[in-house]
C-alpha cells in the first residue's frame, strides 16, 4: 500500500529538467542525489510547498 502523498512529505526537484521527480538514484553515502531522466546530480530535497515556492513552480 502507498502512502498518499501529503504537502509535508519530501520531493525532490531535477533543476536540468525543472520539474519534481520521483525516486531518484542516491550517489554513495552522500546527500547526492541522481535525476533518473537527465542522469545529472542537480537534484535538491525540500517539501513540495519549498520547492515551489523557492523556484516559483505553480
Amino acid at each position: 500500500m502507498t502512502q498518499p502523498k501529503s504537502p509535508g512529505c519530501i520531493r525532490f526537484f531535477c533543476r536540468n529538467c525543472a520539474k519534481i521527480i520521483e525516486n531518484p538514484e542516491q550517489k554513495k553515502d552522500t546527500y547526492v542525489y541522481l535525476c533518473p531522466d537527465c542522469k545529472e546530480d542537480q537534484v535538491t530535497f525540500g517539501t513540495e510547498k519549498s520547492i515551489k515556492h523557492f523556484f516559483h513552480l505553480k
